[in-house]
């Protein structure tokens, strides 16, 4: 028999099913809106620091592609340079002949020595065979070459007259010269005590040549003539003309600051919290630098710091030397930018060496 179906029963039954679902619930819109919004924050996260390490990688290689072309340049003056040579008949000396490094009227070093003429006549003399060279620092920060040729007859800074001049790098914080002399023993011209507080390396010529009395640091000044009384190695003996006692370094080397600011911001910077004496507090985040070279540059002051101690607002520097680098030390207000730039230093052995133990 027929199983009957009680109409008004199927007719309940679909009464009291569910509507189908036409949407989506508020609850599940805000976990998706949620959602997208960790993803965009992550994307523009990683976009940001990809664009970062994109300019900062770009500053690198400006910085390294600038000082790369300077020690060059320098390279091929310095592979020429002429020097005095031991002879016993002192009219063999040429006493246009020279290698000096001193500093102009803002205390910036200067680099000026005499070199031969490559691919020259081979009937031209001597004379027109050398030319003197310099480097030096302007107030812009562009690193110049200087070209005198031919000599003066009386040593004078004609080299760095503006006529003279052309500028072969910019952006330069910082253009350093070190010479290795005859009782030089290492290229640092300071150490740190078991504080780590620096000790500046005091230059003591030691009367007996053989025996060395004391770690001498490189010199940040030379007069091949040595009759400037504010060199190391001044012989107070020693005139204008008499070169039989001149002196020529072994070696020297170059330190260039470079940052490439204009041209490749990188949208961080470091400013001046607050000043003291011994101290200097910042705002902001501290860029990679090398620890070798611990200096910062506030306007026109170099500082060497020992630490660097991080805070909730930047950090703050300390173990402070002020006024290096040939600067004076300034007071600086809240707001100042703190520079750093790239480091790079390079020895160059010089051909024209010549020493002097009668001192």
């Amino acid at each position: 028999m027929a199983e009957m179906r009680n109409p008004k029963m199927n007719e309940t039954t679909k009464a009291n099913r569910p509507a189908g679902r036409g949407g989506f619930t508020l609850v599940e819109m805000l976990v998706s809106l949620g959602i997208l919004l960790i993803f965009g924050l992550t994307a523009v996260a990683a976009l940001s620091y990809g664009s970062h390490l994109l300019r900062s990688s770009h500053r690198r290689s400006y910085a390294y592609d600038t000082a790369a072309f300077v020690f060059q340049r320098i390279e091929r003056d310095v592979a020429a340079a002429r020097g005095h040579v031991w002879g016993p008949d002192e009219d063999s000396y040429d006493e246009r002949i020279r290698f000096i490094v001193d500093e102009d009227a803002n205390g910036r070093q200067r680099l000026r020595f005499v070199r031969v003429i490559r691919n020259i006549a081979d009937d031209a003399d001597d004379e027109e065979n050398l030319m003197e060279v310099g480097y030096v620092l302007d107030d812009d920060r562009r690193l110049h070459r200087g070209q005198l040729r031919p000599l003066a007859e009386e040593p004078d800074d004609s080299v760095f007259a503006a006529e003279n001049l052309s500028p072969i790098a910019e952006n330069i914080l910082h253009f350093e010269v070190r010479c290795w002399s005859q009782y030089t023993a290492t290229w640092l011209l300071w150490v740190q005590d078991d504080d780590g507080n620096r000790i500046d390396l005091p230059f003591f010529p030691w009367p007996d040549p053989y025996t060395p009395e004391t770690y001498n640091p490189p010199l940040l000044s030379w007069d091949s003539a040595r009759t400037d009384n504010d060199f190391e190695l001044y012989d107070p003996d020693s005139e204008a003309d008499d070169l039989s006692n001149n002196i020529f370094p072994r070696a020297f080397k170059v330190v260039l600051v470079v940052e490439p600011t204009e041209e490749f911001p990188t949208g961080r910077t470091l400013q001046v919290r607050q000043e003291a004496a011994d101290a200097i507090a910042v705002n902001g985040s501290l860029p990679a630098y090398n620890e070798q070279w611990p200096y910062i540059r506030i306007n026109d002051e170099w500082i060497w710091f020992r630490e660097f101690v991080p805070d909730e607002r930047g950090g703050v520097f300390v173990g402070l030397q002020r006024g290096v680098r040939g600067t004076a030390q300034e007071t600086h207000a809240a707001g100042d930018e703190v520079r750093f730039g790239s480091t790079f230093a390079r020895a160059f052995y010089n051909p024209a060496a010549r020493e002097h133990w009668g001192r």
